[in-house]
């Protein structure tokens, strides 16, 4: 997996985040962690990340690694508060709008 950080990942050419770029992340993220999720079925909404079959575990490295690939401070606490997909992306959101 490519450890470089994008710090521009998400953003348009006006420096606004593409929702769908980091859904998108986060997505591939988990398909990278672990290939036995079914990722066609993640949606962007609230159905929690264990209804999609991850574990905490999992969740702390795919929220740990989009926040990597986004250059944003991130805590443990942070992937596990993220309880949804729509969770996750909305803090990344609020994040990169906080360092623009």
């Amino acid at each position: 997996m490519d450890r470089n950080v994008d710090t521009n990942a998400g953003r348009d050419a006006h420096g606004n985040v593409d929702r769908d770029e980091v859904f998108a992340r986060l997505v591939e993220t988990v398909s990278a962690e672990d290939d036995s999720i079914d990722v066609s079925r993640i949606r962007l909404d609230e159905t929690p990340f264990h209804d999609y079959g991850l574990t905490s575990l999992t969740q702390l490295r795919v929220g740990s690694r989009v926040a990597e690939l986004f250059g944003i401070p991130f805590r443990d606490s942070d992937a596990l508060l993220a309880l949804s997909p729509l969770g996750l992306v909305t803090l990344v959101e609020r994040r990169l709008a906080g360092a623009a």
